[in-house]
């Protein structure tokens, strides 16, 4: 899965809590486990979904994903507004 740390929300206000709570359910809900393994696949290790929440899902350290306007996070490097569309 690829994606961004930083995205501009002006055309789509919610895209920023969209991403961080597909992605938490994603990484720690039962039935996505279940989705997946019913679909040949096996779910994610504990340790690499912990490192995903610890380094994409947990604001401000530096790498969280993010709204560009807060230029927070993954937009610290980002000019304002200019993120992912």
């Amino acid at each position: 899965m690829y994606l961004y740390s930083c995205y501009n929300t002006g055309a789509a206000p919610t895209r920023v809590t969209d991403i961080q709570n597909f992605l938490n359910w994603f990484y720690t809900s039962p039935d996505a486990a279940n989705v997946l393994q019913n679909n040949g696949f096996n779910p994610v290790g504990a340790g690499l979904t912990g490192a995903i929440q610890a380094q994409y899902l947990t604001p401000g350290n530096g790498t969280a994903i993010a709204d560009s306007s807060t230029q927070l996070d993954g937009c610290s490097a980002v000019a304002a507004n200019a993120g992912a569309q």
